[in-house]
């Protein structure tokens, strides 16, 4: 945290997912001030506008100069905060501003403008590839006229963004009340850090067993130096589903025993304290 690591070295790759949260907690710490200081002075408009040009320098700085920003460094964290307060904003204005007009829009007209905005930039430009973790850009990018292609990334992530608020509205009435979606919305944090530890186990599962008998296609060696090896048998990817299992039931089952853990603690707490 201190190193301000943009992602963690091979040794705690098992906790690579979390490396936004160091993110997102700059992105906070920097929008209390901003409010703090602008104080009457906010916009959220105008705002939103300043970030998303913000944004969009970050995008030319990495085509630019070929930059990837995966490496530790200040500046490369610094780069991701600057890119991330755009859509930290767009969230605030959103439910301050926003809902009450994208919750009238119909779902299929949302469906129809993303896959043709998507269609008219994959064809156009292929695929842009680009994550919050590196930030490397299609270079094809900067050859959009009027330096529209800085905006793209932006944009495709804004259509995203909307179609999944409004497949989220449809679902509501149906899961909303669903008492394993809710378990699991609550512990969205817990399965995100603790997931790829439980596909790690598989994997070591696998290698007890290699030991007995040989398994065709497992890399060992893989194993042993990343948490990310994918075993994948006979050549398809239906072994993938096992790794999701084992990740989503073993990343709630360490929840659950987190949570029961706390009970009893505060549970000792107060106890203590009514006999103080």
């Amino acid at each position: 945290l201190l190193k301000l690591k943009g992602e963690q070295s091979m040794l705690f790759d098992i906790n690579a997912p979390g490396y936004f949260a160091i993110i997102l907690f700059y992105v906070t710490i920097i929008m209390i001030a901003l409010r703090r200081i602008l104080g009457k002075f906010w916009n959220d408009y105008l705002i939103t506008v300043v970030f998303i040009a913000l944004g969009c320098f970050v995008v030319r700085y990495s085509l630019m100069n070929s930059h990837n920003f995966a490496t530790a460094t200040v500046f490369n964290m610094a780069m991701k905060v600057v890119i991330s307060l755009q859509f930290f904003q767009l969230g605030t204005l959103y439910k301050n501003k926003l809902e009450k007009y994208v919750s009238k829009i119909n779902l299929v007209v949302i469906i129809l403008c993303f896959f043709g905005i998507i269609r008219i930039v994959q064809h156009n430009l292929g695929n842009i590839r680009w994550s919050l973790n590196r930030l490397v850009f299609n270079q094809q990018l900067s050859d959009v006229r009027f330096h529209m292609g800085y905006f793209i990334p932006f944009l495709t992530s804004l259509m995203g963004i909307i179609l999944w608020v409004k497949i989220a509205e449809f679902l509501v009435p149906v899961l909303g009340e669903n008492k394993l979606c809710n378990y699991i919305s609550d512990h969205t944090f817990g399965i995100m850090m603790h997931h790829i530890t439980f596909m790690s186990i598989l994997n070591w599962i696998l290698v007890g067993i290699n030991r007995i008998k040989a398994i065709p296609g497992l890399d060992v060696d893989a194993i042993k130096t990343s948490s990310w090896y994918r075993f994948v048998w006979g050549e398809t990817a239906d072994f993938k589903f096992f790794y999701l299992l084992i990740g989503i039931i073993g990343s709630c089952l360490f929840c659950y025993l987190v949570d029961r853990i706390k009970k009893y603690a505060r549970k000792i707490s107060t106890l203590r304290n009514d006999k103080s």
